[in-house]
């Protein structure tokens, strides 16, 4: 099981740019993480095959493949199968979150997020993955 400590790069994948701000000052500022912050999933793998996250969370809705062509992406690749997911999304009723979770999600966050709690939940899902 991981711990709190071994979680130190979160990669984004998130296209609006006042939700990247957000998260990204939520989480360097208050978490105290390594963040690095992409539009779309094109510019993840590209970066992936040079630096891999601790944790990446991946909105659904993306203006090349959504999330959920993301994750099978990434599980299906020996290389970045282990790399745990967290999905960033409006969408939270029961059978979309079973979905995400089907896909090889650690946890769900549902957008518009609470500031304060937002480091404390990546962490929790995190540790409890």
């Amino acid at each position: 099981m991981p711990d709190k400590e071994s979680l130190k790069r979160i990669y984004v994948v998130e296209d609006d740019i006042d939700i990247q701000f957000i998260i990204e000052m939520a989480l360097v500022e208050i978490g105290g993480f390594d963040v690095v912050v992409f539009p779309d999933g094109q510019s993840l793998f590209n970066t992936l095959n040079d630096n891999q996250p601790d944790l990446i969370l991946l909105d659904v809705m993306l203006p090349d493949d959504d999330g959920p062509t993301i994750i099978k992406k990434l599980k299906s690749n020996p290389s970045y199968a282990q790399i745990p997911v967290i999905f960033a999304t409006a969408r939270v009723r029961d059978k979309e979150v079973e979905t995400y979770y089907a896909l090889g999600a650690i946890g769900v966050l549902p957008k518009p997020y609470e500031i304060e709690d937002l480091c404390d939940q990546i962490t929790d899902m995190f540790v409890n993955a």
